[in-house]
């Protein structure tokens, strides 16, 4: 028994709808970039480091207990409602008091007004409708794809409109706040659950929250430690430009392949008794990272001065270094939350809470005793605690389902191959200065040279499982390709 359609066809929504926001988000960093100093994004990178911060301090868990619920109730709704306004609302007014002292820490005392103004996000998201969450169990994913994507458009457009007028760090400040507010009108406007104030069953609720809750702060820890050092340690011009090239290093992991993994959690608790189908779901999901990853970390490695002279300019070329030493935490990225959702699926957030403490310690020890950490360390040390930490999270998964991750890994074996061969190519073969013309040489390359090797490895092992299962999933997008192609031949 494979897949179900309903999960493949999720997947399918949230990378489209991914897809489609993260364009519109590009197009935003394309003006932005040409526009704005470095000086701006190291602003930008304080306040949206700060901001989310608190606004995970404040995280509940409301969304993973109702997906991972069988059932859901009204009070299971109302309380997590209930429960997310205490705790925003809580910690809202702790950084509306504390955010003199904070900027004043980090030297940032120019963007005071603006990290008070940012500050109301807390109080949108607590205030978001908990019905909608049921889209998501019913894995109806068009709904989240549909409000999201609105609030990207309608949130760029307002970041370029302002950036084109005052060319100022504020333009990305009011495209935040008017993404959060579209988002929280968006959720009553399209789901008609109405909640209440309630505390009814807020024993059971904060049982599986409390670790979430914790693990949260931990987690937020351990991810942007390697921020909180450079924000405190450089100028903002080197700010903006480690900001800058995290954040499209890190593009294909939290806006491609992690969106594609956010059915999984529901997916995964519908079959919490099955341990065959949950530990296959498990195994077919490293393999769909892979298969994604492998080549788009390739692209990256061989074309990272054209990925920024396109995407950044000309005077954001000096980041490609530090651009390439953010793959093997991109790769690392795409993994963990599988491993994070199957035990949370299964009730074990203390696990993936210990976890993260662990990472954490090792994440934190090497800024204590290491002098003179340049910014390739910084990147470094961050990808090793990940690394181990998700070995420390496989080994958790094994003695909670006995799941074993070889399959998935032979597997892999030969997508990593046909990558490295591609790579190896391209690199050796392709020369030519940084450009657009370069960027897409390079990729066109790989992606024919990757895409045949796989195919054909396909071809040989088409009676596997996942294999099968792979083909479901992009067969409709093929055909549809096929489609639109023998129509557009018809009408010319």
């Amino acid at each position: 028994m494979g897949l179900s359609h309903s999960v493949l066809k999720s997947s399918t929504f949230m990378v489209f709808g991914s897809f489609f926001q993260k364009s519109a988000g590009l197009i935003s960093t394309l003006v932005l970039a040409r526009l704005l100093m470095p000086e701006d994004f190291g602003k930008v990178a304080f306040l949206a480091l700060t901001v989310n911060f608190f606004n995970v301090m404040s995280i509940t868990g409301t969304q993973q207990y109702i997906l991972s619920k069988a059932d859901v109730s009204s009070d299971d709704l109302n309380t997590a409602f209930s429960l997310d306004l205490l705790m925003k609302g809580a910690f809202f007014c702790t950084l509306f008091v504390l955010s003199g002292v904070i900027c004043k820490f980090f030297d940032m005392e120019a963007v005071h007004s603006a990290l008070l103004l940012l500050s109301t996000t807390l109080l949108a998201k607590a205030a978001m409708n908990p019905g909608f969450i049921l889209h998501q169990k019913e894995l109806n994913y068009a709904a989240l794809f549909k409000l999201e994507l609105i609030a990207k458009i309608v949130s760029v457009s307002a970041v370029i409109i302002v950036a084109l007028r005052f060319k100022s760090f504020w333009a990305i400040v009011i495209g935040d706040l008017v993404s959060s507010f579209v988002l929280l009108i968006g959720s009553y406007t399209m789901h008609r659950y109405r909640p209440k104030f309630s505390l009814k069953n807020i024993s059971n609720q904060w049982d599986f929250s409390k670790w979430l809750f914790f693990k949260g702060m931990i987690g937020y820890s351990k991810s942007n430690l390697d921020q909180v050092f450079v924000t405190k340690m450089f100028d903002s011009a080197t700010i903006g430009g480690f900001y800058l090239a995290r954040d499209i290093a890190m593009m294909p992991a939290y806006d491609l392949l992690n969106k594609a993994l956010v059915p999984l959690l529901p997916a995964l608790a519908q079959s919490q008794k099955n341990h065959e189908l949950f530990n296959y779901k498990i195994s077919f999901s490293i393999f769909f990272v892979n298969i994604l990853a492998f080549p788009i970390a390739a692209v990256m490695l061989v074309a990272a001065d054209s990925i920024i002279l396109t995407l950044l300019g000309e005077q954001w070329v000096h980041v490609a270094d530090i651009f390439k030493t953010f793959v093997p935490l991109m790769y690392f990225a795409c993994l963990a939350p599988i491993f994070a959702h199957a035990l949370v699926s299964r009730q074990k957030v203390k696990i993936t809470f210990w976890v993260d403490v662990v990472a954490l310690f090792l994440h934190l020890v090497p800024f204590v005793i290491l002098n003179n950490i340049i910014l390739t360390d910084v990147v470094m040390i961050r990808s090793v605690s990940l690394f181990f930490s998700l070995l420390i999270l496989v080994s958790s998964l094994y003695f909670v389902s006995r799941f074993l991750p070889f399959r998935a890994l032979g597997l892999s074996f030969f997508p990593f191959v046909s990558s490295c061969l591609a790579l190896w190519i391209v690199n050796n073969y392709i020369n030519g200065s940084p450009s657009l013309y370069t960027l897409v040489i390079k990729t066109s390359l790989i992606a024919v040279l990757y895409g045949a090797t796989t195919l054909m490895i396909a071809y040989i092992y088409r009676e596997v499982r996942e294999v099968k299962d792979l083909q479901r999933l992009f067969q409709p997008l093929a055909f549809r390709l096929a489609n639109l192609f023998h129509s557009k031949g018809r009408d010319t």
